[in-house]
Parts: structure tokens; C-alpha cells; sequence
């Protein structure tokens, strides 16, 4: 019996907002680090440095890795437990 022709489809390419949603995501990850480990001083020449168009998608990011099933207080406990030791 004779096979049908095989249609061989090619991965997508990656496109302008393929790339700047990783680098939105790596840059959220990077910021997630600077805010556990790092100080203001850090913080704000690191978002200075950003587009507006960067600052929107990193927030847009960090709003994604955000777990929407969980308590504020929950989300947050790393820093009430960093704040109690400083006082």
C-alpha cells in the first residue's frame, strides 16, 4: 500500500516577543535575588537600567511566577521572618 507523503513542519522561529518574554523571565529571576539578598542600593540602578517596555514585562513577569493560591501572608513570610530578626 502506498503511504501518504509526510509534511514535515518546521519549529516555529523565535520571535521578537519570544525573546524579550525569556529575558523578561530572566530578568524577573535575577530581581527575585537582588530583593532576597541584595540591598535598595542595588535594586534601583538595576531598574534604572530598564525600558519602560522591560519594566512592563518584568512585571508582567513577576506577576506570572506568582502563585495566585496563596495567601499574601504566606508569600511573604521570608521577609516577616528577616524583619524580626533585624528588630
Amino acid at each position: 500500500m502506498k503511504q501518504p507523503p509526510r509534511i514535515i513542519v518546521p519549529a516555529p522561529r523565535t520571535t521578537q516577543g519570544t525573546r524579550a518574554a525569556v529575558a523578561a523571565i530572566e530578568r524577573a529571576q535575577s530581581l527575585v535575588c537582588l530583593v532576597r539578598d541584595e540591598s535598595a542600593d542595588t535594586i534601583g540602578p538595576y531598574l534604572d537600567e530598564l525600558t519602560t517596555d522591560q519594566l512592563y514585562a518584568l512585571v508582567v513577569a513577576l506577576a506570572a511566577m506568582a502563585p495566585d493560591d496563596i495567601p499574601v501572608d504566606e508569600l511573604l513570610s521570608w521577609l516577616s521572618e528577616r524583619l524580626a530578626v533585624a528588630a
